[in-house]
C-alpha cells in the first residue's frame, strides 16, 4: 500500500527495507533497497545496501558500500558521517581485520569527538586484542555516555576474565 500511495519516495523505501529485513523478507529487503539508491543515491540508501550485504556475508561489498555511505554522507552531519564509520570498522572487527577497524574508530573519534558507538568499537578492538586495560577504559567511558546493554556485557566479561567479580556481576 506505501509504494502505490507514494512510488517515488525514498523514505517509503528505506522502510520497507528495514521491515523486510527485519521480517526475514530478504528477495523483498534487496528491491526495496535497489528501488531506495535507484531514487536517491545516498548514505541512507548505501547503508541500507551494505547492511544486506553483510547479511549474505559479503564481507567486500559491505566494506565498499559503508566506504560510499561514509563519503556520501552530509559533510556538515558529523554524526553521521561517523555512524557510518562505525558500522565500517564493525564489519572489518567482525572479519578479523582489528588494526583496520581500531584505524576506522578512530577516524570516526576524529570526526565526531567521544562518539559513544566509536569508543566501544574500539574498546572491542582493544578487547579482541587483549588489551583489556585500554578496552575497560575506552568502554566505561562509551557506557557513561550512552549505557547500551552490549557495552555492558562485554564490560562484564572483561572484568569476569580479570577475575573481578564483583564489577562484573555490577555489570551484568
Amino acid at each position: 500500500k506505501l509504494q502505490a500511495e507514494f512510488p517515488n519516495d525514498d523514505f517509503v523505501y528505506g522502510v520497507l527495507t528495514d521491515s523486510h529485513v527485519e521480517l526475514g523478507n530478504y528477495k523483498e529487503a534487496v528491491e526495496a533497497a535497489q528501488k531506495m539508491v535507484d531514487l536517491k543515491p545516498n548514505m541512507s540508501s548505501y547503508a541500507r545496501v551494505a547492511h544486506l550485504r553483510s547479511l549474505h556475508g559479503d564481507h567486500n561489498g559491505t566494506v565498499e558500500m559503508f566506504k560510499l555511505a561514509a563519503r556520501t554522507a552530509d559533510p556538515t552531519d558529523k554524526e553521521a558521517q561517523s555512524w557510518c564509520l562505525v558500522q565500517l570498522g564493525d564489519e572489518l572487527w567482525k572479519n578479523g581485520k582489528y588494526a583496520e577497524a581500531e584505524k576506522v574508530f578512530d577516524e570516526a573519534l576524529q570526526n565526531f569527538p567521544n562518539f559513544h558507538l566509536a569508543l566501544a568499537g574500539k574498546g572491542r578492538v582493544r578487547a579482541s586484542q587483549n588489551d583489556f586495560e585500554t578496552a575497560l577504559k575506552l568502554l566505561n567511558e562509551a557506557n557513561n555516555r550512552v549505557p547500551n546493554v552490549e557495552t555492558a556485557i562485554l564490560l562484564g566479561d572483561i572484568y569476569t576474565k580479570q577475575s573481578n567479580g564483583e564489577k562484573a556481576k555490577q555489570q551484568y
